[in-house]
């Protein structure tokens, strides 16, 4: 972060006033990650997850800012499509969600290719999601994250206003939220949080203000 022309990346710890404590900076980052200026932050154990959504870059550090891993999500999306499929998919790489599972992988929403993948500390990268204007596919998909048991992947898409319930295998079980005016309908949900009770917090356009579901299941 000393070399000139590269944006210093500090993570700064507060206290619940907001004074600050104390703070990490990344070190040892690659050569690949020079220019690495992240906006996004996950905290998961001892690691901090760190992402640039524009430039599909993650790179996760220690509690004392050493890092341990680096990804180009992007070159791993090309690695995995046929070169008719770069062509049409060149101009809509950049994610949209970004949040970390309790197993510590990495989950991404795309909202261009409706899809979302899941990246392990491994490298390995599988995705789900067709597009559709039905039960279980994506028009707009905005944001993924996992419910608090591990067992369910959750997907706000914007355009249909649901929140997808799908399985860790990817595969759909239902639907919730609904396009609608009533309290438990949603208009235009975005970003999503899951508490340790299992309750999701759903974000929403047109000062809708914050939904929040209880989430069964085991």
């Amino acid at each position: 972060s000393s070399r000139p022309g590269v944006a210093r990346i500090e993570i700064i710890r507060c206290n619940y006033r907001g004074e600050q404590i104390s703070t990490i900076e990344p070190k040892d980052l690659p050569p690949d990650f020079s220019d690495f200026s992240p906006h996004r932050i996950v905290l998961r154990g001892n690691l901090f997850y760190l992402a640039n959504t524009n430039d599909m870059k993650v790179v996760v550090i220690d509690d004392t800012g050493v890092f341990q891993k680096g990804f180009d999500v992007a070159r791993l999306i090309e690695s995995d499509l046929t070169e008719k499929e770069k062509e049409k998919e060149k101009q809509d790489y950049g994610m949209a969600g970004f949040s970390v599972d309790r197993d510590g992988n990495v989950l991404l929403a795309n909202s261009s290719m409706a899809r979302v993948f899941r990246l392990s500390l491994d490298g390995e990268l599988r995705s789900f999601g067709v597009r559709g204007s039905t039960a279980g596919k994506f028009g707009v998909p905005v944001d993924v994250i996992a419910d608090a048991t591990g067992n369910y992947l959750l997907v706000s898409d914007v355009l249909r206003c649901v929140i997808l319930v799908f399985d860790k295998d990817f595969r759909f079980q239902s639907e919730f939220g609904i396009r609608g005016l009533k309290p438990d309908n949603l208009i235009g949900p975005t970003y999503m949080a899951v508490d340790a009770k299992n309750r999701v917090y759903v974000s929403q356009l047109r000062n809708r203000g914050v939904n929040v579901y209880q989430i069964s299941g085991s």
